[in-house]
């Protein structure tokens, strides 16, 4: 949880800080298949930043999808924890839960949780295993939670310092163009002044 933390605070990207927490997880849990989704409550869309997945390729960056009524659309409609077995799966699916799952699903265990900020659904990660000799039970999940709390906040704090950098830089930028402006007037005004003197002179 330091770590992450620490994440959070340190000068880097965002691609940069999902690989971060992506490592972090890894020394948790098995974690070879993981993704970050982020969620859009106003147009009710979600996007992948960060996917990891040994079957399925990820999303092009610019992919945008509805929330939908998928395995994480389930999480997010929820706003729960879910540790999805394929018992589990086909129940939900039968009883129209789940429709419309994209990617694989022949998972052994598929596990998301919501990231959560002070009431404020951001979205969620995803944890999956293909591999019927690993599979996750509810001290896994507890855990991810655990951390997916801990994830909301520093990607709010992320977010927070990434956009107030970019204040900065716009307030540098106009404080530069406000300088040259200045400077700009200040010729013109010499000008004007050696144009007045000459008129005199002139006259």
């Amino acid at each position: 949880l330091y770590e992450i933390s620490s994440q959070a605070n340190r000068d880097i990207d965002l691609q940069a800080f999902y690989a971060e927490l992506h490592r972090i997880l890894s020394e948790l849990m098995y974690a070879r298949n993981f993704a970050i989704m982020l969620y859009d409550p106003k147009y009710e869309l979600v996007q992948y930043p960060y996917y990891a997945d040994e079957k399925d390729p990820p999303p092009p960056e610019d992919y945008r999808r509805p929330a939908g009524h998928g395995l994480s659309g389930f999480v997010l409609r929820t706003r729960q924890p879910q540790r999805i077995d394929q018992a589990r799966y086909q129940a939900l699916a039968a009883a129209g839960e789940i429709h419309h799952a994209i990617g694989s699903v022949d998972f052994n265990v598929w596990m998301g949780t919501p990231m959560i900020y002070q009431g404020q659904l951001l979205g969620a990660i995803v944890l999956q295993s293909y591999d019927y000799a690993i599979g996750y039970g509810d001290e896994e999940l507890g855990l991810l939670t655990f951390v997916a709390d801990h994830i909301a906040a520093a990607l709010v704090l992320k977010h927070s310092a990434s956009a107030l950098r970019a204040a900065h830089a716009r307030l540098a930028a106009g404080s530069e163009a406000l300088q040259a402006k200045n400077k700009e007037l200040e010729q013109t005004l010499e000008y004007l002044g050696v144009a007045h003197h000459e008129l005199m002179r002139q006259e």
